[in-house]
């Protein structure tokens, strides 16, 4: 071979080592920026994978409780838990990690139940679904939540990517336009004791006031002024001497006492 042609292989083979030294110096700045840009566009398109599922909301604003149903919808997503944001009315809003390792598959949901003592009025619910990328296996967050907004009263709401389910009577929760669902509350009878009344088996209210408060129990409760049988002994004062003695009195009916009477009267 002649000197020329040798000079021209080895131009050929340098010019392909340069053509491949730049390529991969190429890549190794961009392939960053590409995985970044398809991580980015599959976090962005994360919005309605959960939702919370319609009428499903149980706000109990006495102990600063609320509850929710959240369902993942259909997509091949893999949703290894969730992050929830509660937003009040005056747009304060807290986060709540304790579902980031409740996974869900297609059309299942999770009870989720969270308390927000440092909030007020509850307005929206924002959840931020942690996926596990499809190529990388890095967990990714959703950069847009679904949003839900609450609407006044409990057991409503509309939700920004909904899927819904009827009110379910006996499910515990009070969903829907059910007054109850299970349990029961406090009360007062109309002879005014204490008492309590369960929720009715349809859950459209609540059953009679029912009571163990009674005149006769010895107790006195509710209206009553006095609960005791016979009499009972009392210092009264003598309307002509002014000296006090002791006496008995008894109980009327339990809504009076008799005046304090000195020994051997009537």
């Amino acid at each position: 071979m002649s000197k020329r042609g040798l000079s021209d292989v080895v131009t050929t083979v340098l010019i392909i080592l340069l053509v491949l030294a730049a390529i991969v110096i190429v890549w190794k700045f961009t392939a960053p920026s590409i995985r970044s840009a398809g991580e980015q566009v599959e976090t962005n398109s994360l919005t309605a994978v959960l939702v919370v599922v319609s009428k499903s909301i149980s706000d109990n604003t006495s102990t600063s409780n609320i509850s929710f149903i959240v369902k993942k919808n259909a997509g091949s997503e893999e949703v290894v838990g969730f992050d929830v944001i509660l937003e009040d009315a005056s747009g304060n809003t807290k986060k709540f990690t304790n579902y980031e390792s409740t996974a869900l598959k297609a059309f299942e949901t999770a009870r989720v139940s969270v308390n927000y003592t440092s909030l007020s009025s509850i307005k929206k619910i924002l959840l931020v679904p942690l996926v596990k990328n499809s190529q990388t296996g890095k967990i990714i967050t959703g950069k847009i939540p679904s949003i839900t907004t609450v609407s006044s009263g409990t057991g409503t709401g509309s939700s920004s990517g909904g899927g819904g389910s009827p009110s379910v009577c006996g499910n515990g929760v009070r969903e829907g336009n059910e007054v109850c669902d299970g349990g029961s509350q406090s009360c007062t009878t109309t002879g005014g004791y204490s008492g309590t009344q369960t929720c009715k088996s349809d859950c459209t209210g609540y059953n009679s006031c029912t009571t163990t408060q009674r005149c006769g129990d010895g107790v006195v409760n509710g209206p009553e002024v006095c609960d005791y049988s016979g009499t009972i002994s009392c210092t009264g004062i003598d309307q002509g001497t002014g000296l006090s003695f002791t006496g008995t009195k008894a109980c009327l009916s339990c809504t009076s006492e008799t005046d304090c009477n000195p020994p051997g009267s009537g």
